[in-house]
């Protein structure tokens, strides 16, 4: 072993020979024996000796305080003082330059062997440690995630540069400040404020940081910009989206094609028995339910092929699970055995309505295509579960749920093909599919799974080859209330709104049956009516007769000019022109563009002569615009502007 070389620093020769004499018996090595303070700094850069046995009182300019702190600076050399006497003063100013010893002059040798160990040591343990704050430091400055850490106050301790660059912080500003002052989150909680104000999607772990005793002494929080993983996520959500539309497309064109069978061939009953009450009324009837399925099946496509929004709020899980049987008991072959249980009363999930739809459509679609797959001419089930249940303690990382906590579990079983381990070990993987080719994208259990994991839930897979596939989504239960139904439900039960009193209303559809339709039904009602073919027309309606028109009924999607576009340039000549619209689909672009106070005044089509009635008469007792009951003369009612 090498050993340890020490400078001496002393200006009585003698006093620095017997030092020097003493150390050697030791074991130890002198690099030199020097008598100033300006040679001690001097030889220590050139012998760089691993310790300096320096004397505080030194002839010259120099002394051994001034030395020692010189030496500590530049070369990182400890230093031991040697001292028979010194003031008050010097001494203070020995203490700052955080010797590794003092020896009282005269020592034993004992002694001195004992603190030029203990120097030796507390200096190799100070420079690991140094090196390892520096290896710390540095790996902590290189990953690609932010790192904070605060101590047990829950003051910054540190940030490396990735941390600074998502919260606009500085380390040095945020050292101190509390760590909700720097990590400040946006109301919904998943996004972070930022310095400036901009916010930044995050997703972060924390963990509490511990002495050797196990006392908590602060924490460490890693987080991760995750705008990048949301729009991949997005994009892979919608190519699902429209691999499930494709895959039941075939099923919804035949269900489509029954409705409208029964619609026109009761319609040509109708014709040849328009004299017979009883068969006339039964026709209507059969008319009216087909019409009502597909209307029904319209609404659910749309539903499921709209852009979601991602909002997640208390939603009543059974009726997902409701519409979702629906859907698939009007798309599936009949020869599919298809039956459900769910438990009366579920507690709501915390989520999006549009998300949980579409991953247990997914799951139903999935699960036909393995019966189909095993029992091509019938004889295979799927059946869907939902019911109450409580958390056990084999929970994975990240999910909202904790050991006991009350959940809703859905459940989508099938007899059908099953999975060997090797396809089940992969399933969740992006783009891994057992379908042939041109059959699907393989991302359909990639998005579920994401869905899943989103909504703070579980999703688990019991699968035998040749015997069939379970799958158990375990949701965090919601004790919040489901909010209120959308404005259009059906007001079923309601006494018949009031009737009209004669009150003008301009219609503005490009559809002519729907402005047949709303013409005639409002006339009946006791109102007067004016129409219009497209935008361009109702706006020179109003124009025309702009203290008349009380009230304005506008598509939505019209071509060359939509419902919004209308409104605001009908507002432009009557600023207080009430508006009610009428819509079979309404894009996002559209929504975004809707005035915030207009959101409620949506009526959604085919529509529910009661609701139509009862908002019409409800935006014209509202108050405001068109008060005066002026109305046009008989000879311009139901005629169209232009």
């Amino acid at each position: 072993m090498k050993k340890a070389s020490i400078l001496i620093v002393e200006d009585e020769y003698i006093v620095a020979r017997d030092i020097a004499a003493r150390v050697e018996r030791q074991g130890y090595a002198v690099t030199d024996i020097v008598a100033s303070g300006e040679d001690a700094v001097k030889q220590a850069g050139v012998t760089r000796p691993d310790l300096v046995l320096m004397d505080i009182k030194l002839a010259g300019p120099m002394d051994g305080v001034e030395a020692a702190e010189k030496i500590r600076a530049s070369h990182d050399i400890p230093v031991v003082y040697l001292t028979a006497f010194a003031d008050e003063r010097t001494l203070e100013r020995a203490k700052v330059t955080d010797a590794f010893g003092y020896l009282l002059k005269p020592f034993e040798e004992r002694e001195l062997h004992i603190t030029i160990e203990m120097a030796l040591y507390k200096h190799d343990m100070e420079r690991r440690l140094r090196d390892n704050e520096r290896w710390l430091a540095t790996t902590l400055r290189s990953i690609g995630d932010g790192v904070v850490s605060t101590d047990a106050a829950g003051r910054i301790t540190f940030m490396n540069p990735v941390a600074e660059a998502l919260t606009g912080w500085t380390a040095d500003v945020a050292m101190g400040l509390a760590v909700d002052t720097v990590l400040r989150r946006s109301p919904g909680g998943d996004s972070l404020v930022a310095r400036d104000g901009r916010l930044c999607p995050i997703e972060e772990t924390a963990a509490p940081l511990r002495d050797e005793r196990g006392g908590v002494v602060g924490s460490v929080i890693v987080f991760r910009d995750v705008t990048e993983r949301n729009r991949l996520e997005e994009q892979l959500r919608h190519s699902q989206k429209m691999e499930s539309i494709g895959t039941l497309a075939s099923g919804i064109a035949h269900d489509f094609n029954n409705i409208l069978s029964g619609v026109l061939g009761f319609a040509g009953q109708l014709k040849k028995y328009s004299t017979d009450p009883e068969k006339v009324a039964r026709y209507t009837k059969t008319i009216e339910q087909s019409a009502n399925r597909g209307a029904e099946l319209c609404s659910r496509i749309l539903s499921f092929a709209r852009k979601s929004s991602r909002e997640q709020v208390p939603t009543d899980i059974g009726s997902v699970v409701s519409e979702v049987v629906t859907v698939c008991r009007e798309t599936f072959p009949r020869a599919i055995g298809l039956s459900t249980l769910s438990e009366p009363g579920l507690a709501p999930v915390f989520g999006d309505r549009g998300e949980l739809y579409q991953v247990l459509l997914n799951l139903c679609v999935n699960a036909r295509d393995a019966v189909l797959g095993r029992y091509p001419d019938g004889g295979g089930n799927v059946r869907v579960e939902a019911r109450s249940g409580v958390a056990d303690s084999n929970l994975p990382p990240g999910s909202r749920l904790r050991a006991g906590e009350g959940c809703v579990e859905l459940r989508v079983s099938d007899n059908g093909t099953g999975m060997s381990a090797d396809v089940k070990e992969k399933i969740f993987d992006p783009f891994f599919t057992t379908k042939s080719r041109g059959q699907g994208t393989g991302l359909g259990l990639a998005m579920v799974y994401s869905i899943v994991q989103n909504h703070g839930g579980i999703l688990s897979v019991e699968s035998d080859e040749g015997v069939g596939t379970t799958f158990k989504i375990i949701f965090p239960r919601c004790d919040k209330p489901i909010e209120a139904a959308l404005p259009g439900a059906p007001d079923e039960g309601k006494a018949p709104p009031a009737a009209g009193n004669d009150e003008l209303i301009l219609i503005v559809d490009d559809e002519p049956t729907m402005l047949e339709l709303a013409k005639e039904l409002l006339q009946e009602q006791g109102y007067s009516v004016l129409t219009a073919s497209n935008g361009r027309e109702g706006i020179e309606a109003v124009r025309q007769h702009p203290a008349a028109v009380r009230l304005v009924l506008l598509d939505l999607m019209m071509p060359e000019m939509d419902g919004v576009t209308a409104l605001r340039e009908m507002r432009k000549i009557r600023g207080d022109i009430r508006a009610l619209f009428c819509t079979g689909y309404m894009p996002e672009d559209v929504r975004h563009r809707l005035p915030a106070e207009e959101h409620g005044n949506i009526l959604q089509k085919p529509f529910d002569p009661h609701r139509f009635f009862t908002m019409v008469r409800s935006r014209l007792d509202a108050g405001g615009a068109g008060s005066s009951g002026f109305a046009l003369s008989p000879d311009r009612v139901g005629q169209r502007a232009g």
